[in-house]
């Protein structure tokens, strides 16, 4: 092989090196791309916090194209080291009443961990929810004039995250849009985002002292006359203003009662507006009002049944007392 020969496959084996590197650089960093998305309001750094490394992609416009102020974001990281893509979606949207606890899409509530010191809201490994301070809500057209608030919710797919880096994007996002409209609340954005988790583990539960409250026993209408039976529960730990208890009941299929309270003003203030009192009461614990309320999943009102609405709903309403009587008790509110 001649001098030349050698030289020309050197350079080739060289500029493929190069290439290679190159390509792989361009697919699994965000080497040249954007330095931040979202209204600039997350930079690389801080998304690859929540979706780790890899390419960044925003999927939807920058920019609403109406007068009307809107937040929406969709974002996506590819990587050729994993056949796995993450999306994150991030929402300014409306809810109604006590949507944290009652709803299908916020199912289980007492896995979530919910912020202190810091906007009301709450996080998981893949979705979060803060509600925008009360003084916000006229600001925004979607909750004026009618009974919901302005919410931002972010929604992780196709991977998980740790919860810090979730509750650090969602007040960063939430500190952005009360600044934008012009309603900023004083929220750290930097510092250490404290939050009130869930027990670490379900724990059996103790049929007469449900969700650790003395005296706490779930009526026998609400076991529906036998069908069901306690199994497991598992409940926000203490230290914080709003609380989730998941009954995870024996006899069918992922069967579920799910009890909640909150002494946070936002929420209390977010129940009133919304009018309704389905399943829910507010009450006076040392000159504080308090949110408490009972839910049970579609597995729980398919076994139920239609035609057992009515002592359901009665059921619903000896669970929910026993619930506050025993709440209050633990708390001192008499």
């Amino acid at each position: 092989m001649t001098t030349r020969n050698k030289t020309f496959i050197i350079l080739a084996a060289s500029t493929l090196a190069v290439a290679s590197a190159g390509f792989f650089t361009w697919r699994n960093t965000n080497f040249l791309g954007p330095d931040s998305f979202c209204q600039n309001t997350l930079t690389t750094s801080q998304l690859e916090e929540v979706l780790g490394q890899g390419r960044l992609t925003q999927n939807s416009p920058d920019e609403g194209t109406s007068d009307v102020y809107d937040f929406h974001c969709s974002l996506q990281r590819a990587s050729i080291l994993s056949e796995r893509q993450s999306t994150l979606s991030i929402d300014l949207t409306p809810e109604t009443a006590a949507f944290p606890f009652q709803t299908r899409t916020w199912k289980e509530p007492s896995n979530m961990s919910y912020l202190v010191d810091s906007f009301t809201g709450a996080v998981s490994e893949t979705k979060g929810w803060a509600i925008l301070p009360d003084s916000c809500w006229e600001k925004i057209p979607m909750s004026t004039g009618n009974k919901s608030v302005p919410v931002v919710e972010l929604n992780l797919q196709g991977g998980t995250s740790s919860r810090s880096a979730m509750a650090h994007t969602l007040v960063r996002v939430t500190q952005h849009v009360t600044e934008t409209v012009g309603c900023s609340a004083q929220v750290s954005t930097t510092a250490p985002v404290r939050l009130i988790g869930p027990t670490e583990s379900s724990e059996r539960t103790d049929a007469s002292n449900a969700c650790g409250l003395t005296g706490f026993r779930l009526p026998a209408g609400m076991l529906l006359q036998g069908k069901l039976r306690p199994g497991t529960e598992r409940f926000t730990t203490s230290g914080g203003t709003t609380s989730a208890c998941d009954l995870f009941l024996v006899g069918g299929d992922e069967i579920t009662v799910t009890f909640s309270a909150s002494q946070d003003a936002t929420i209390v203030d977010t129940i009133r507006r919304s009018g309704t009192m389905r399943d829910l009461e507010l009450a006076v614990c040392r000159n504080h009002e308090m949110y408490l309320g009972v839910s049970v999943n579609d597995p729980y009102a398919d076994l139920a049944g239609e035609d057992s609405v009515e002592r359901l709903t009665a059921a619903k309403s000896e669970a929910l007392q026993s619930f506050k009587a025993a709440l209050m008790q633990q708390k001192n509110c008499a």
